[in-house]
């Protein structure tokens, strides 16, 4: 029996978008941006550490001080608070997406594009009760922000009147 890895790759791309795994908007994502930690870069872009080459003892790496620019690349989540062994990255200038369960790298997408996916439902079963946690506290945050935005607008609704009524005695 012949396997074509093109055609396996295309079904597994498949049952991740039907179970909305992929992409920016999936469910890797927001579980690792609501349930997880900020991935912090701070120094220049040509000082980048990359986590495969953390331990190179030979190189030097730049101080930091209040002025050194401090900038996000993404997300980690890492599910031992929830009772599972479940690590999911999420590097958003690569578009890297990569979920390992058990130690075993069971999911990786790029850019859009499928690279690994190994379905089970020992994991799954698990990603889709971190989702509903993921998605109550997106709720949440999204509440805040809408009341937050309201706040300014009224304040600045204000401003403006209060404005007219100096200069314009209105």
């Amino acid at each position: 029996m012949k396997f074509n890895e093109q055609l396996i790759k295309e079904k597994r791309t498949i049952e991740a978008t039907k179970k909305e795994y992929l992409g920016v908007n999936g469910k890797f994502v927001l579980i690792s941006k609501n349930l997880g930690e900020e991935i912090i870069h701070q120094g220049s872009d040509n000082n980048y550490i990359k986590y495969d080459n953390f331990w190179d003892k030979e190189k030097e790496y730049e101080t930091i001080d209040e002025n050194t620019p401090i900038s996000s690349l993404g997300f980690y989540f890492y599910g031992l608070n929830y009772s599972c062994n479940i690590e999911i990255y999420f590097l958003e200038s690569e578009k890297l997406t990569k979920v390992i369960y058990n130690g075993q790298k069971v999911y990786e997408e790029v850019n859009g594009e499928l690279f690994a996916y190994y379905p089970s439902n020992e994991w799954e079963n698990q990603i889709e009760d971190l989702y509903k946690i993921a998605k109550e506290k997106d709720k949440l945050i999204k509440g805040k922000e809408k009341e937050k935005q309201k706040q300014v607008f009224e304040e600045r609704k204000k401003g403006v009147l209060e404005r007219l009524r100096n200069v314009w005695g209105v």
